[in-house]
C-alpha cells in the first residue's frame, strides 16, 4: 500500500505544478458576439450584418474597487474574429468595468473603456451565474440585454486598425471564461490526494 500511496504522491507532485503553470494567475476571459454596424478596416467599411467575436483577456484581481458592486480591471490582451478573419489588437491604456445586481443602478455591465479609442458598452439586467460578483468574477453569461452607452471600440496593432462598432438595438452576448488562480488549483489537486489515499487505505484495513 505504501509504494502506491507514495506513487500517487509522487504524480501529484509532477502534474499539480503543471497545471498551475499552466493557468495565469486568475485569468479571465471575456467574449462579447454580436454582428457589425459602421465597422473598418483600415479606413474601408466592413459591411454592417457581419458576425464578430471579441475577446478581452484580463486579471481576475482588480486594479480598483469603484464602489458596492462593481470593479475595474486592467485589459492584458484583445483580439477579433470578423467573419473568421483573426485580428489583434494592443489592450494598454484599455480597462474592464464590471457591476453586478449590488450596484447603485442594479444593472451588470461589462465596458470596456478605452478612452479616445471607443467604449464596448452593453448592460443586462440578469446573469446565469446567481449571485455573481463583479469584484470576484466567476463564469457566466450576461442575459436580458438592456441597451447600451457605447458601441464602438478600436483594435490597433503595427499593421492595422480595426474599428469595431455593433448596432444598440441588436446588442451583444457576454459571456466569462474565469480560470481559478493555480492556489486554488493546488488545494483541489490535495483535495482528490486525500480522498484517494483514504479510499487505498480503507481498502488495504479490509482485506
Amino acid at each position: 500500500m505504501r509504494s502506491l500511496v507514495k506513487c500517487v504522491i509522487m504524480c501529484a507532485a509532477l502534474v499539480l505544478p503543471c497545471i498551475s503553470q499552466s493557468a495565469a494567475a486568475g485569468l479571465m476571459t471575456v467574449e462579447y458576439q454580436g454582428v457589425t454596424k459602421a465597422s473598418r478596416l483600415d479606413g474601408i467599411s466592413i459591411p454592417d450584418g457581419t458576425s464578430f467575436i471579441l475577446r478581452v483577456a484580463s486579471s481576475t484581481t482588480p486594479i480598483n474597487d469603484l464602489n458596492v458592486g462593481q470593479g475595474v480591471y486592467a485589459v492584458l490582451s484583445m483580439t477579433a474574429e470578423v467573419d473568421g478573419v483573426h485580428y489583434e489588437g494592443d489592450g494598454t491604456g484599455v480597462y474592464l468595468t464590471l457591476a453586478d445586481s449590488t450596484a447603485p443602478f442594479k444593472q451588470f455591465h461589462a465596458f470596456l473603456l478605452s478612452g479616445s479609442n471607443g467604449t464596448f458598452a452593453p448592460a443586462f439586467t440578469g446573469s446565469t451565474a446567481d449571485p455573481w460578483s463583479a469584484q470576484s468574477p466567476t463564469s457566466t453569461e450576461f442575459t436580458n440585454y438592456l441597451g447600451s452607452y457605447g458601441t464602438e471600440i478600436y483594435l490597433r496593432s503595427p499593421s492595422s486598425e480595426l474599428v469595431l462598432g455593433y448596432a444598440p438595438e441588436a446588442g451583444v452576448s457576454v459571456t466569462f471564461s474565469v480560470v481559478p488562480e493555480p492556489s486554488t488549483l493546488a488545494l483541489a489537486g490535495l483535495g482528490v490526494i486525500g480522498l484517494a489515499h483514504g479510499t487505498i487505505r480503507r481498502r488495504y484495513q479490509t482485506v
